[in-house]
C-alpha cells in the first residue's frame, strides 16, 4: 500500500506540476490578451479620431473651394481697378487741387475735359 501510495503521490506531484505550468502559461496568455485588447482599443480610438479629423478637413476643403472662387473674382476686380488707378488718380488730384473753388457746372465741364485729354493720351479711366 505504501509503495502504491508513493506512486500515486508522485503522479499527483507530476500532475500538480503540469497544472502549475498550464496555469502559468494561461496567465501569460491572459496578460498578452489584455495587452492586445488595450492596444486594439487604443488603435480604434485613433481610427475614430482620424475619421473625425478627415471629416473636418473635408468640410474645410469644401469651404475653401468657395473662398477660392471669391478670391479669384476679387483678384480679377483688383486687376481691372489697377488698370484704372493712374487715370482716376489724375482726375481726383485735379479736382482736389483746381476744382474746389468753382461752380458745380464748371467742375463737371472741367472733369469732362480732363477725361477727354487723359483718354487721348492712352491712359485708362
Amino acid at each position: 500500500m505504501k509503495a502504491e501510495l508513493k506512486i500515486v503521490r508522485e503522479r499527483l506531484a507530476q500532475k500538480m506540476q503540469q497544472l502549475a505550468d498550464v496555469e502559468e502559461t494561461l496567465a501569460q496568455l491572459q496578460a498578452e490578451l489584455d495587452k492586445n485588447e488595450a492596444e486594439g482599443a487604443r488603435l480604434e480610438a485613433k481610427i475614430n479620431d482620424c475619421n473625425v479629423k478627415l471629416s473636418r478637413a473635408g468640410k474645410i476643403i469644401k469651404g475653401l473651394a468657395g473662398e477660392k472662387q471669391r478670391w479669384t473674382e476679387t483678384v480679377g476686380d483688383l486687376g481691372r481697378e489697377y488698370e484704372l488707378l493712374v487715370g482716376n488718380s489724375l482726375i481726383a488730384a485735379g479736382m482736389v487741387a483746381y476744382g474746389g473753388a468753382f461752380t458745380s457746372k464748371f467742375r463737371t465741364n472741367l472733369e469732362e475735359a480732363w477725361n477727354t485729354k487723359i483718354k487721348s493720351l492712352g491712359v485708362k479711366i
